[in-house]
């Protein structure tokens, strides 16, 4: 089973996460912190990340925190996608100029995501 990496500071989403990508055999580990997601791409690597960009309270947000584990071997071409409640009309243009493969607004549509993330791992 592949595992990939989800950063999401709440718990809900991250369960609701794991749930729908195990239909389709993916093993989703949840950092709910930035300090939690570093240390999870400090001890294995992930053919694939999913970032929430408002981590609540923290100083860093998801966009930094890509930025940050792109700087890091093995992940500077591993797909990041930003998974997150910002639905305005230039949000998709942003996040893309910022470095993600691909951005999905919450409520996203789970066969999109899946279909997304089925075609990163096939490129493996």
């Amino acid at each position: 089973m592949v595992k990939i990496l989800y950063v999401e500071d709440d718990e809900i989403n991250g369960v609701v996460m794991q749930g729908l990508l195990k239909k389709f055999g993916v093993e989703v580990l949840v950092a709910r912190t930035v300090n939690e997601a570093r240390k999870y791409v400090a001890d294995e690597a992930f053919p694939l990340i999913l970032m929430d960009i408002q981590l609540g309270d923290e100083v860093v947000d998801g966009v930094m925190l890509a930025k940050e584990i792109k700087q890091m071997e093995p992940y500077q071409h591993c797909p990041i996608f930003a998974v997150t409640a910002d639905a305005d009309s230039g949000a998709s243009a942003y996040f893309l100029s910022e470095g993600f493969e691909r951005y999905f607004a919450k409520p996203f549509d789970r066969n999109q995501l899946w279909s997304a993330i089925e075609e990163i791992l096939n490129r493996k």
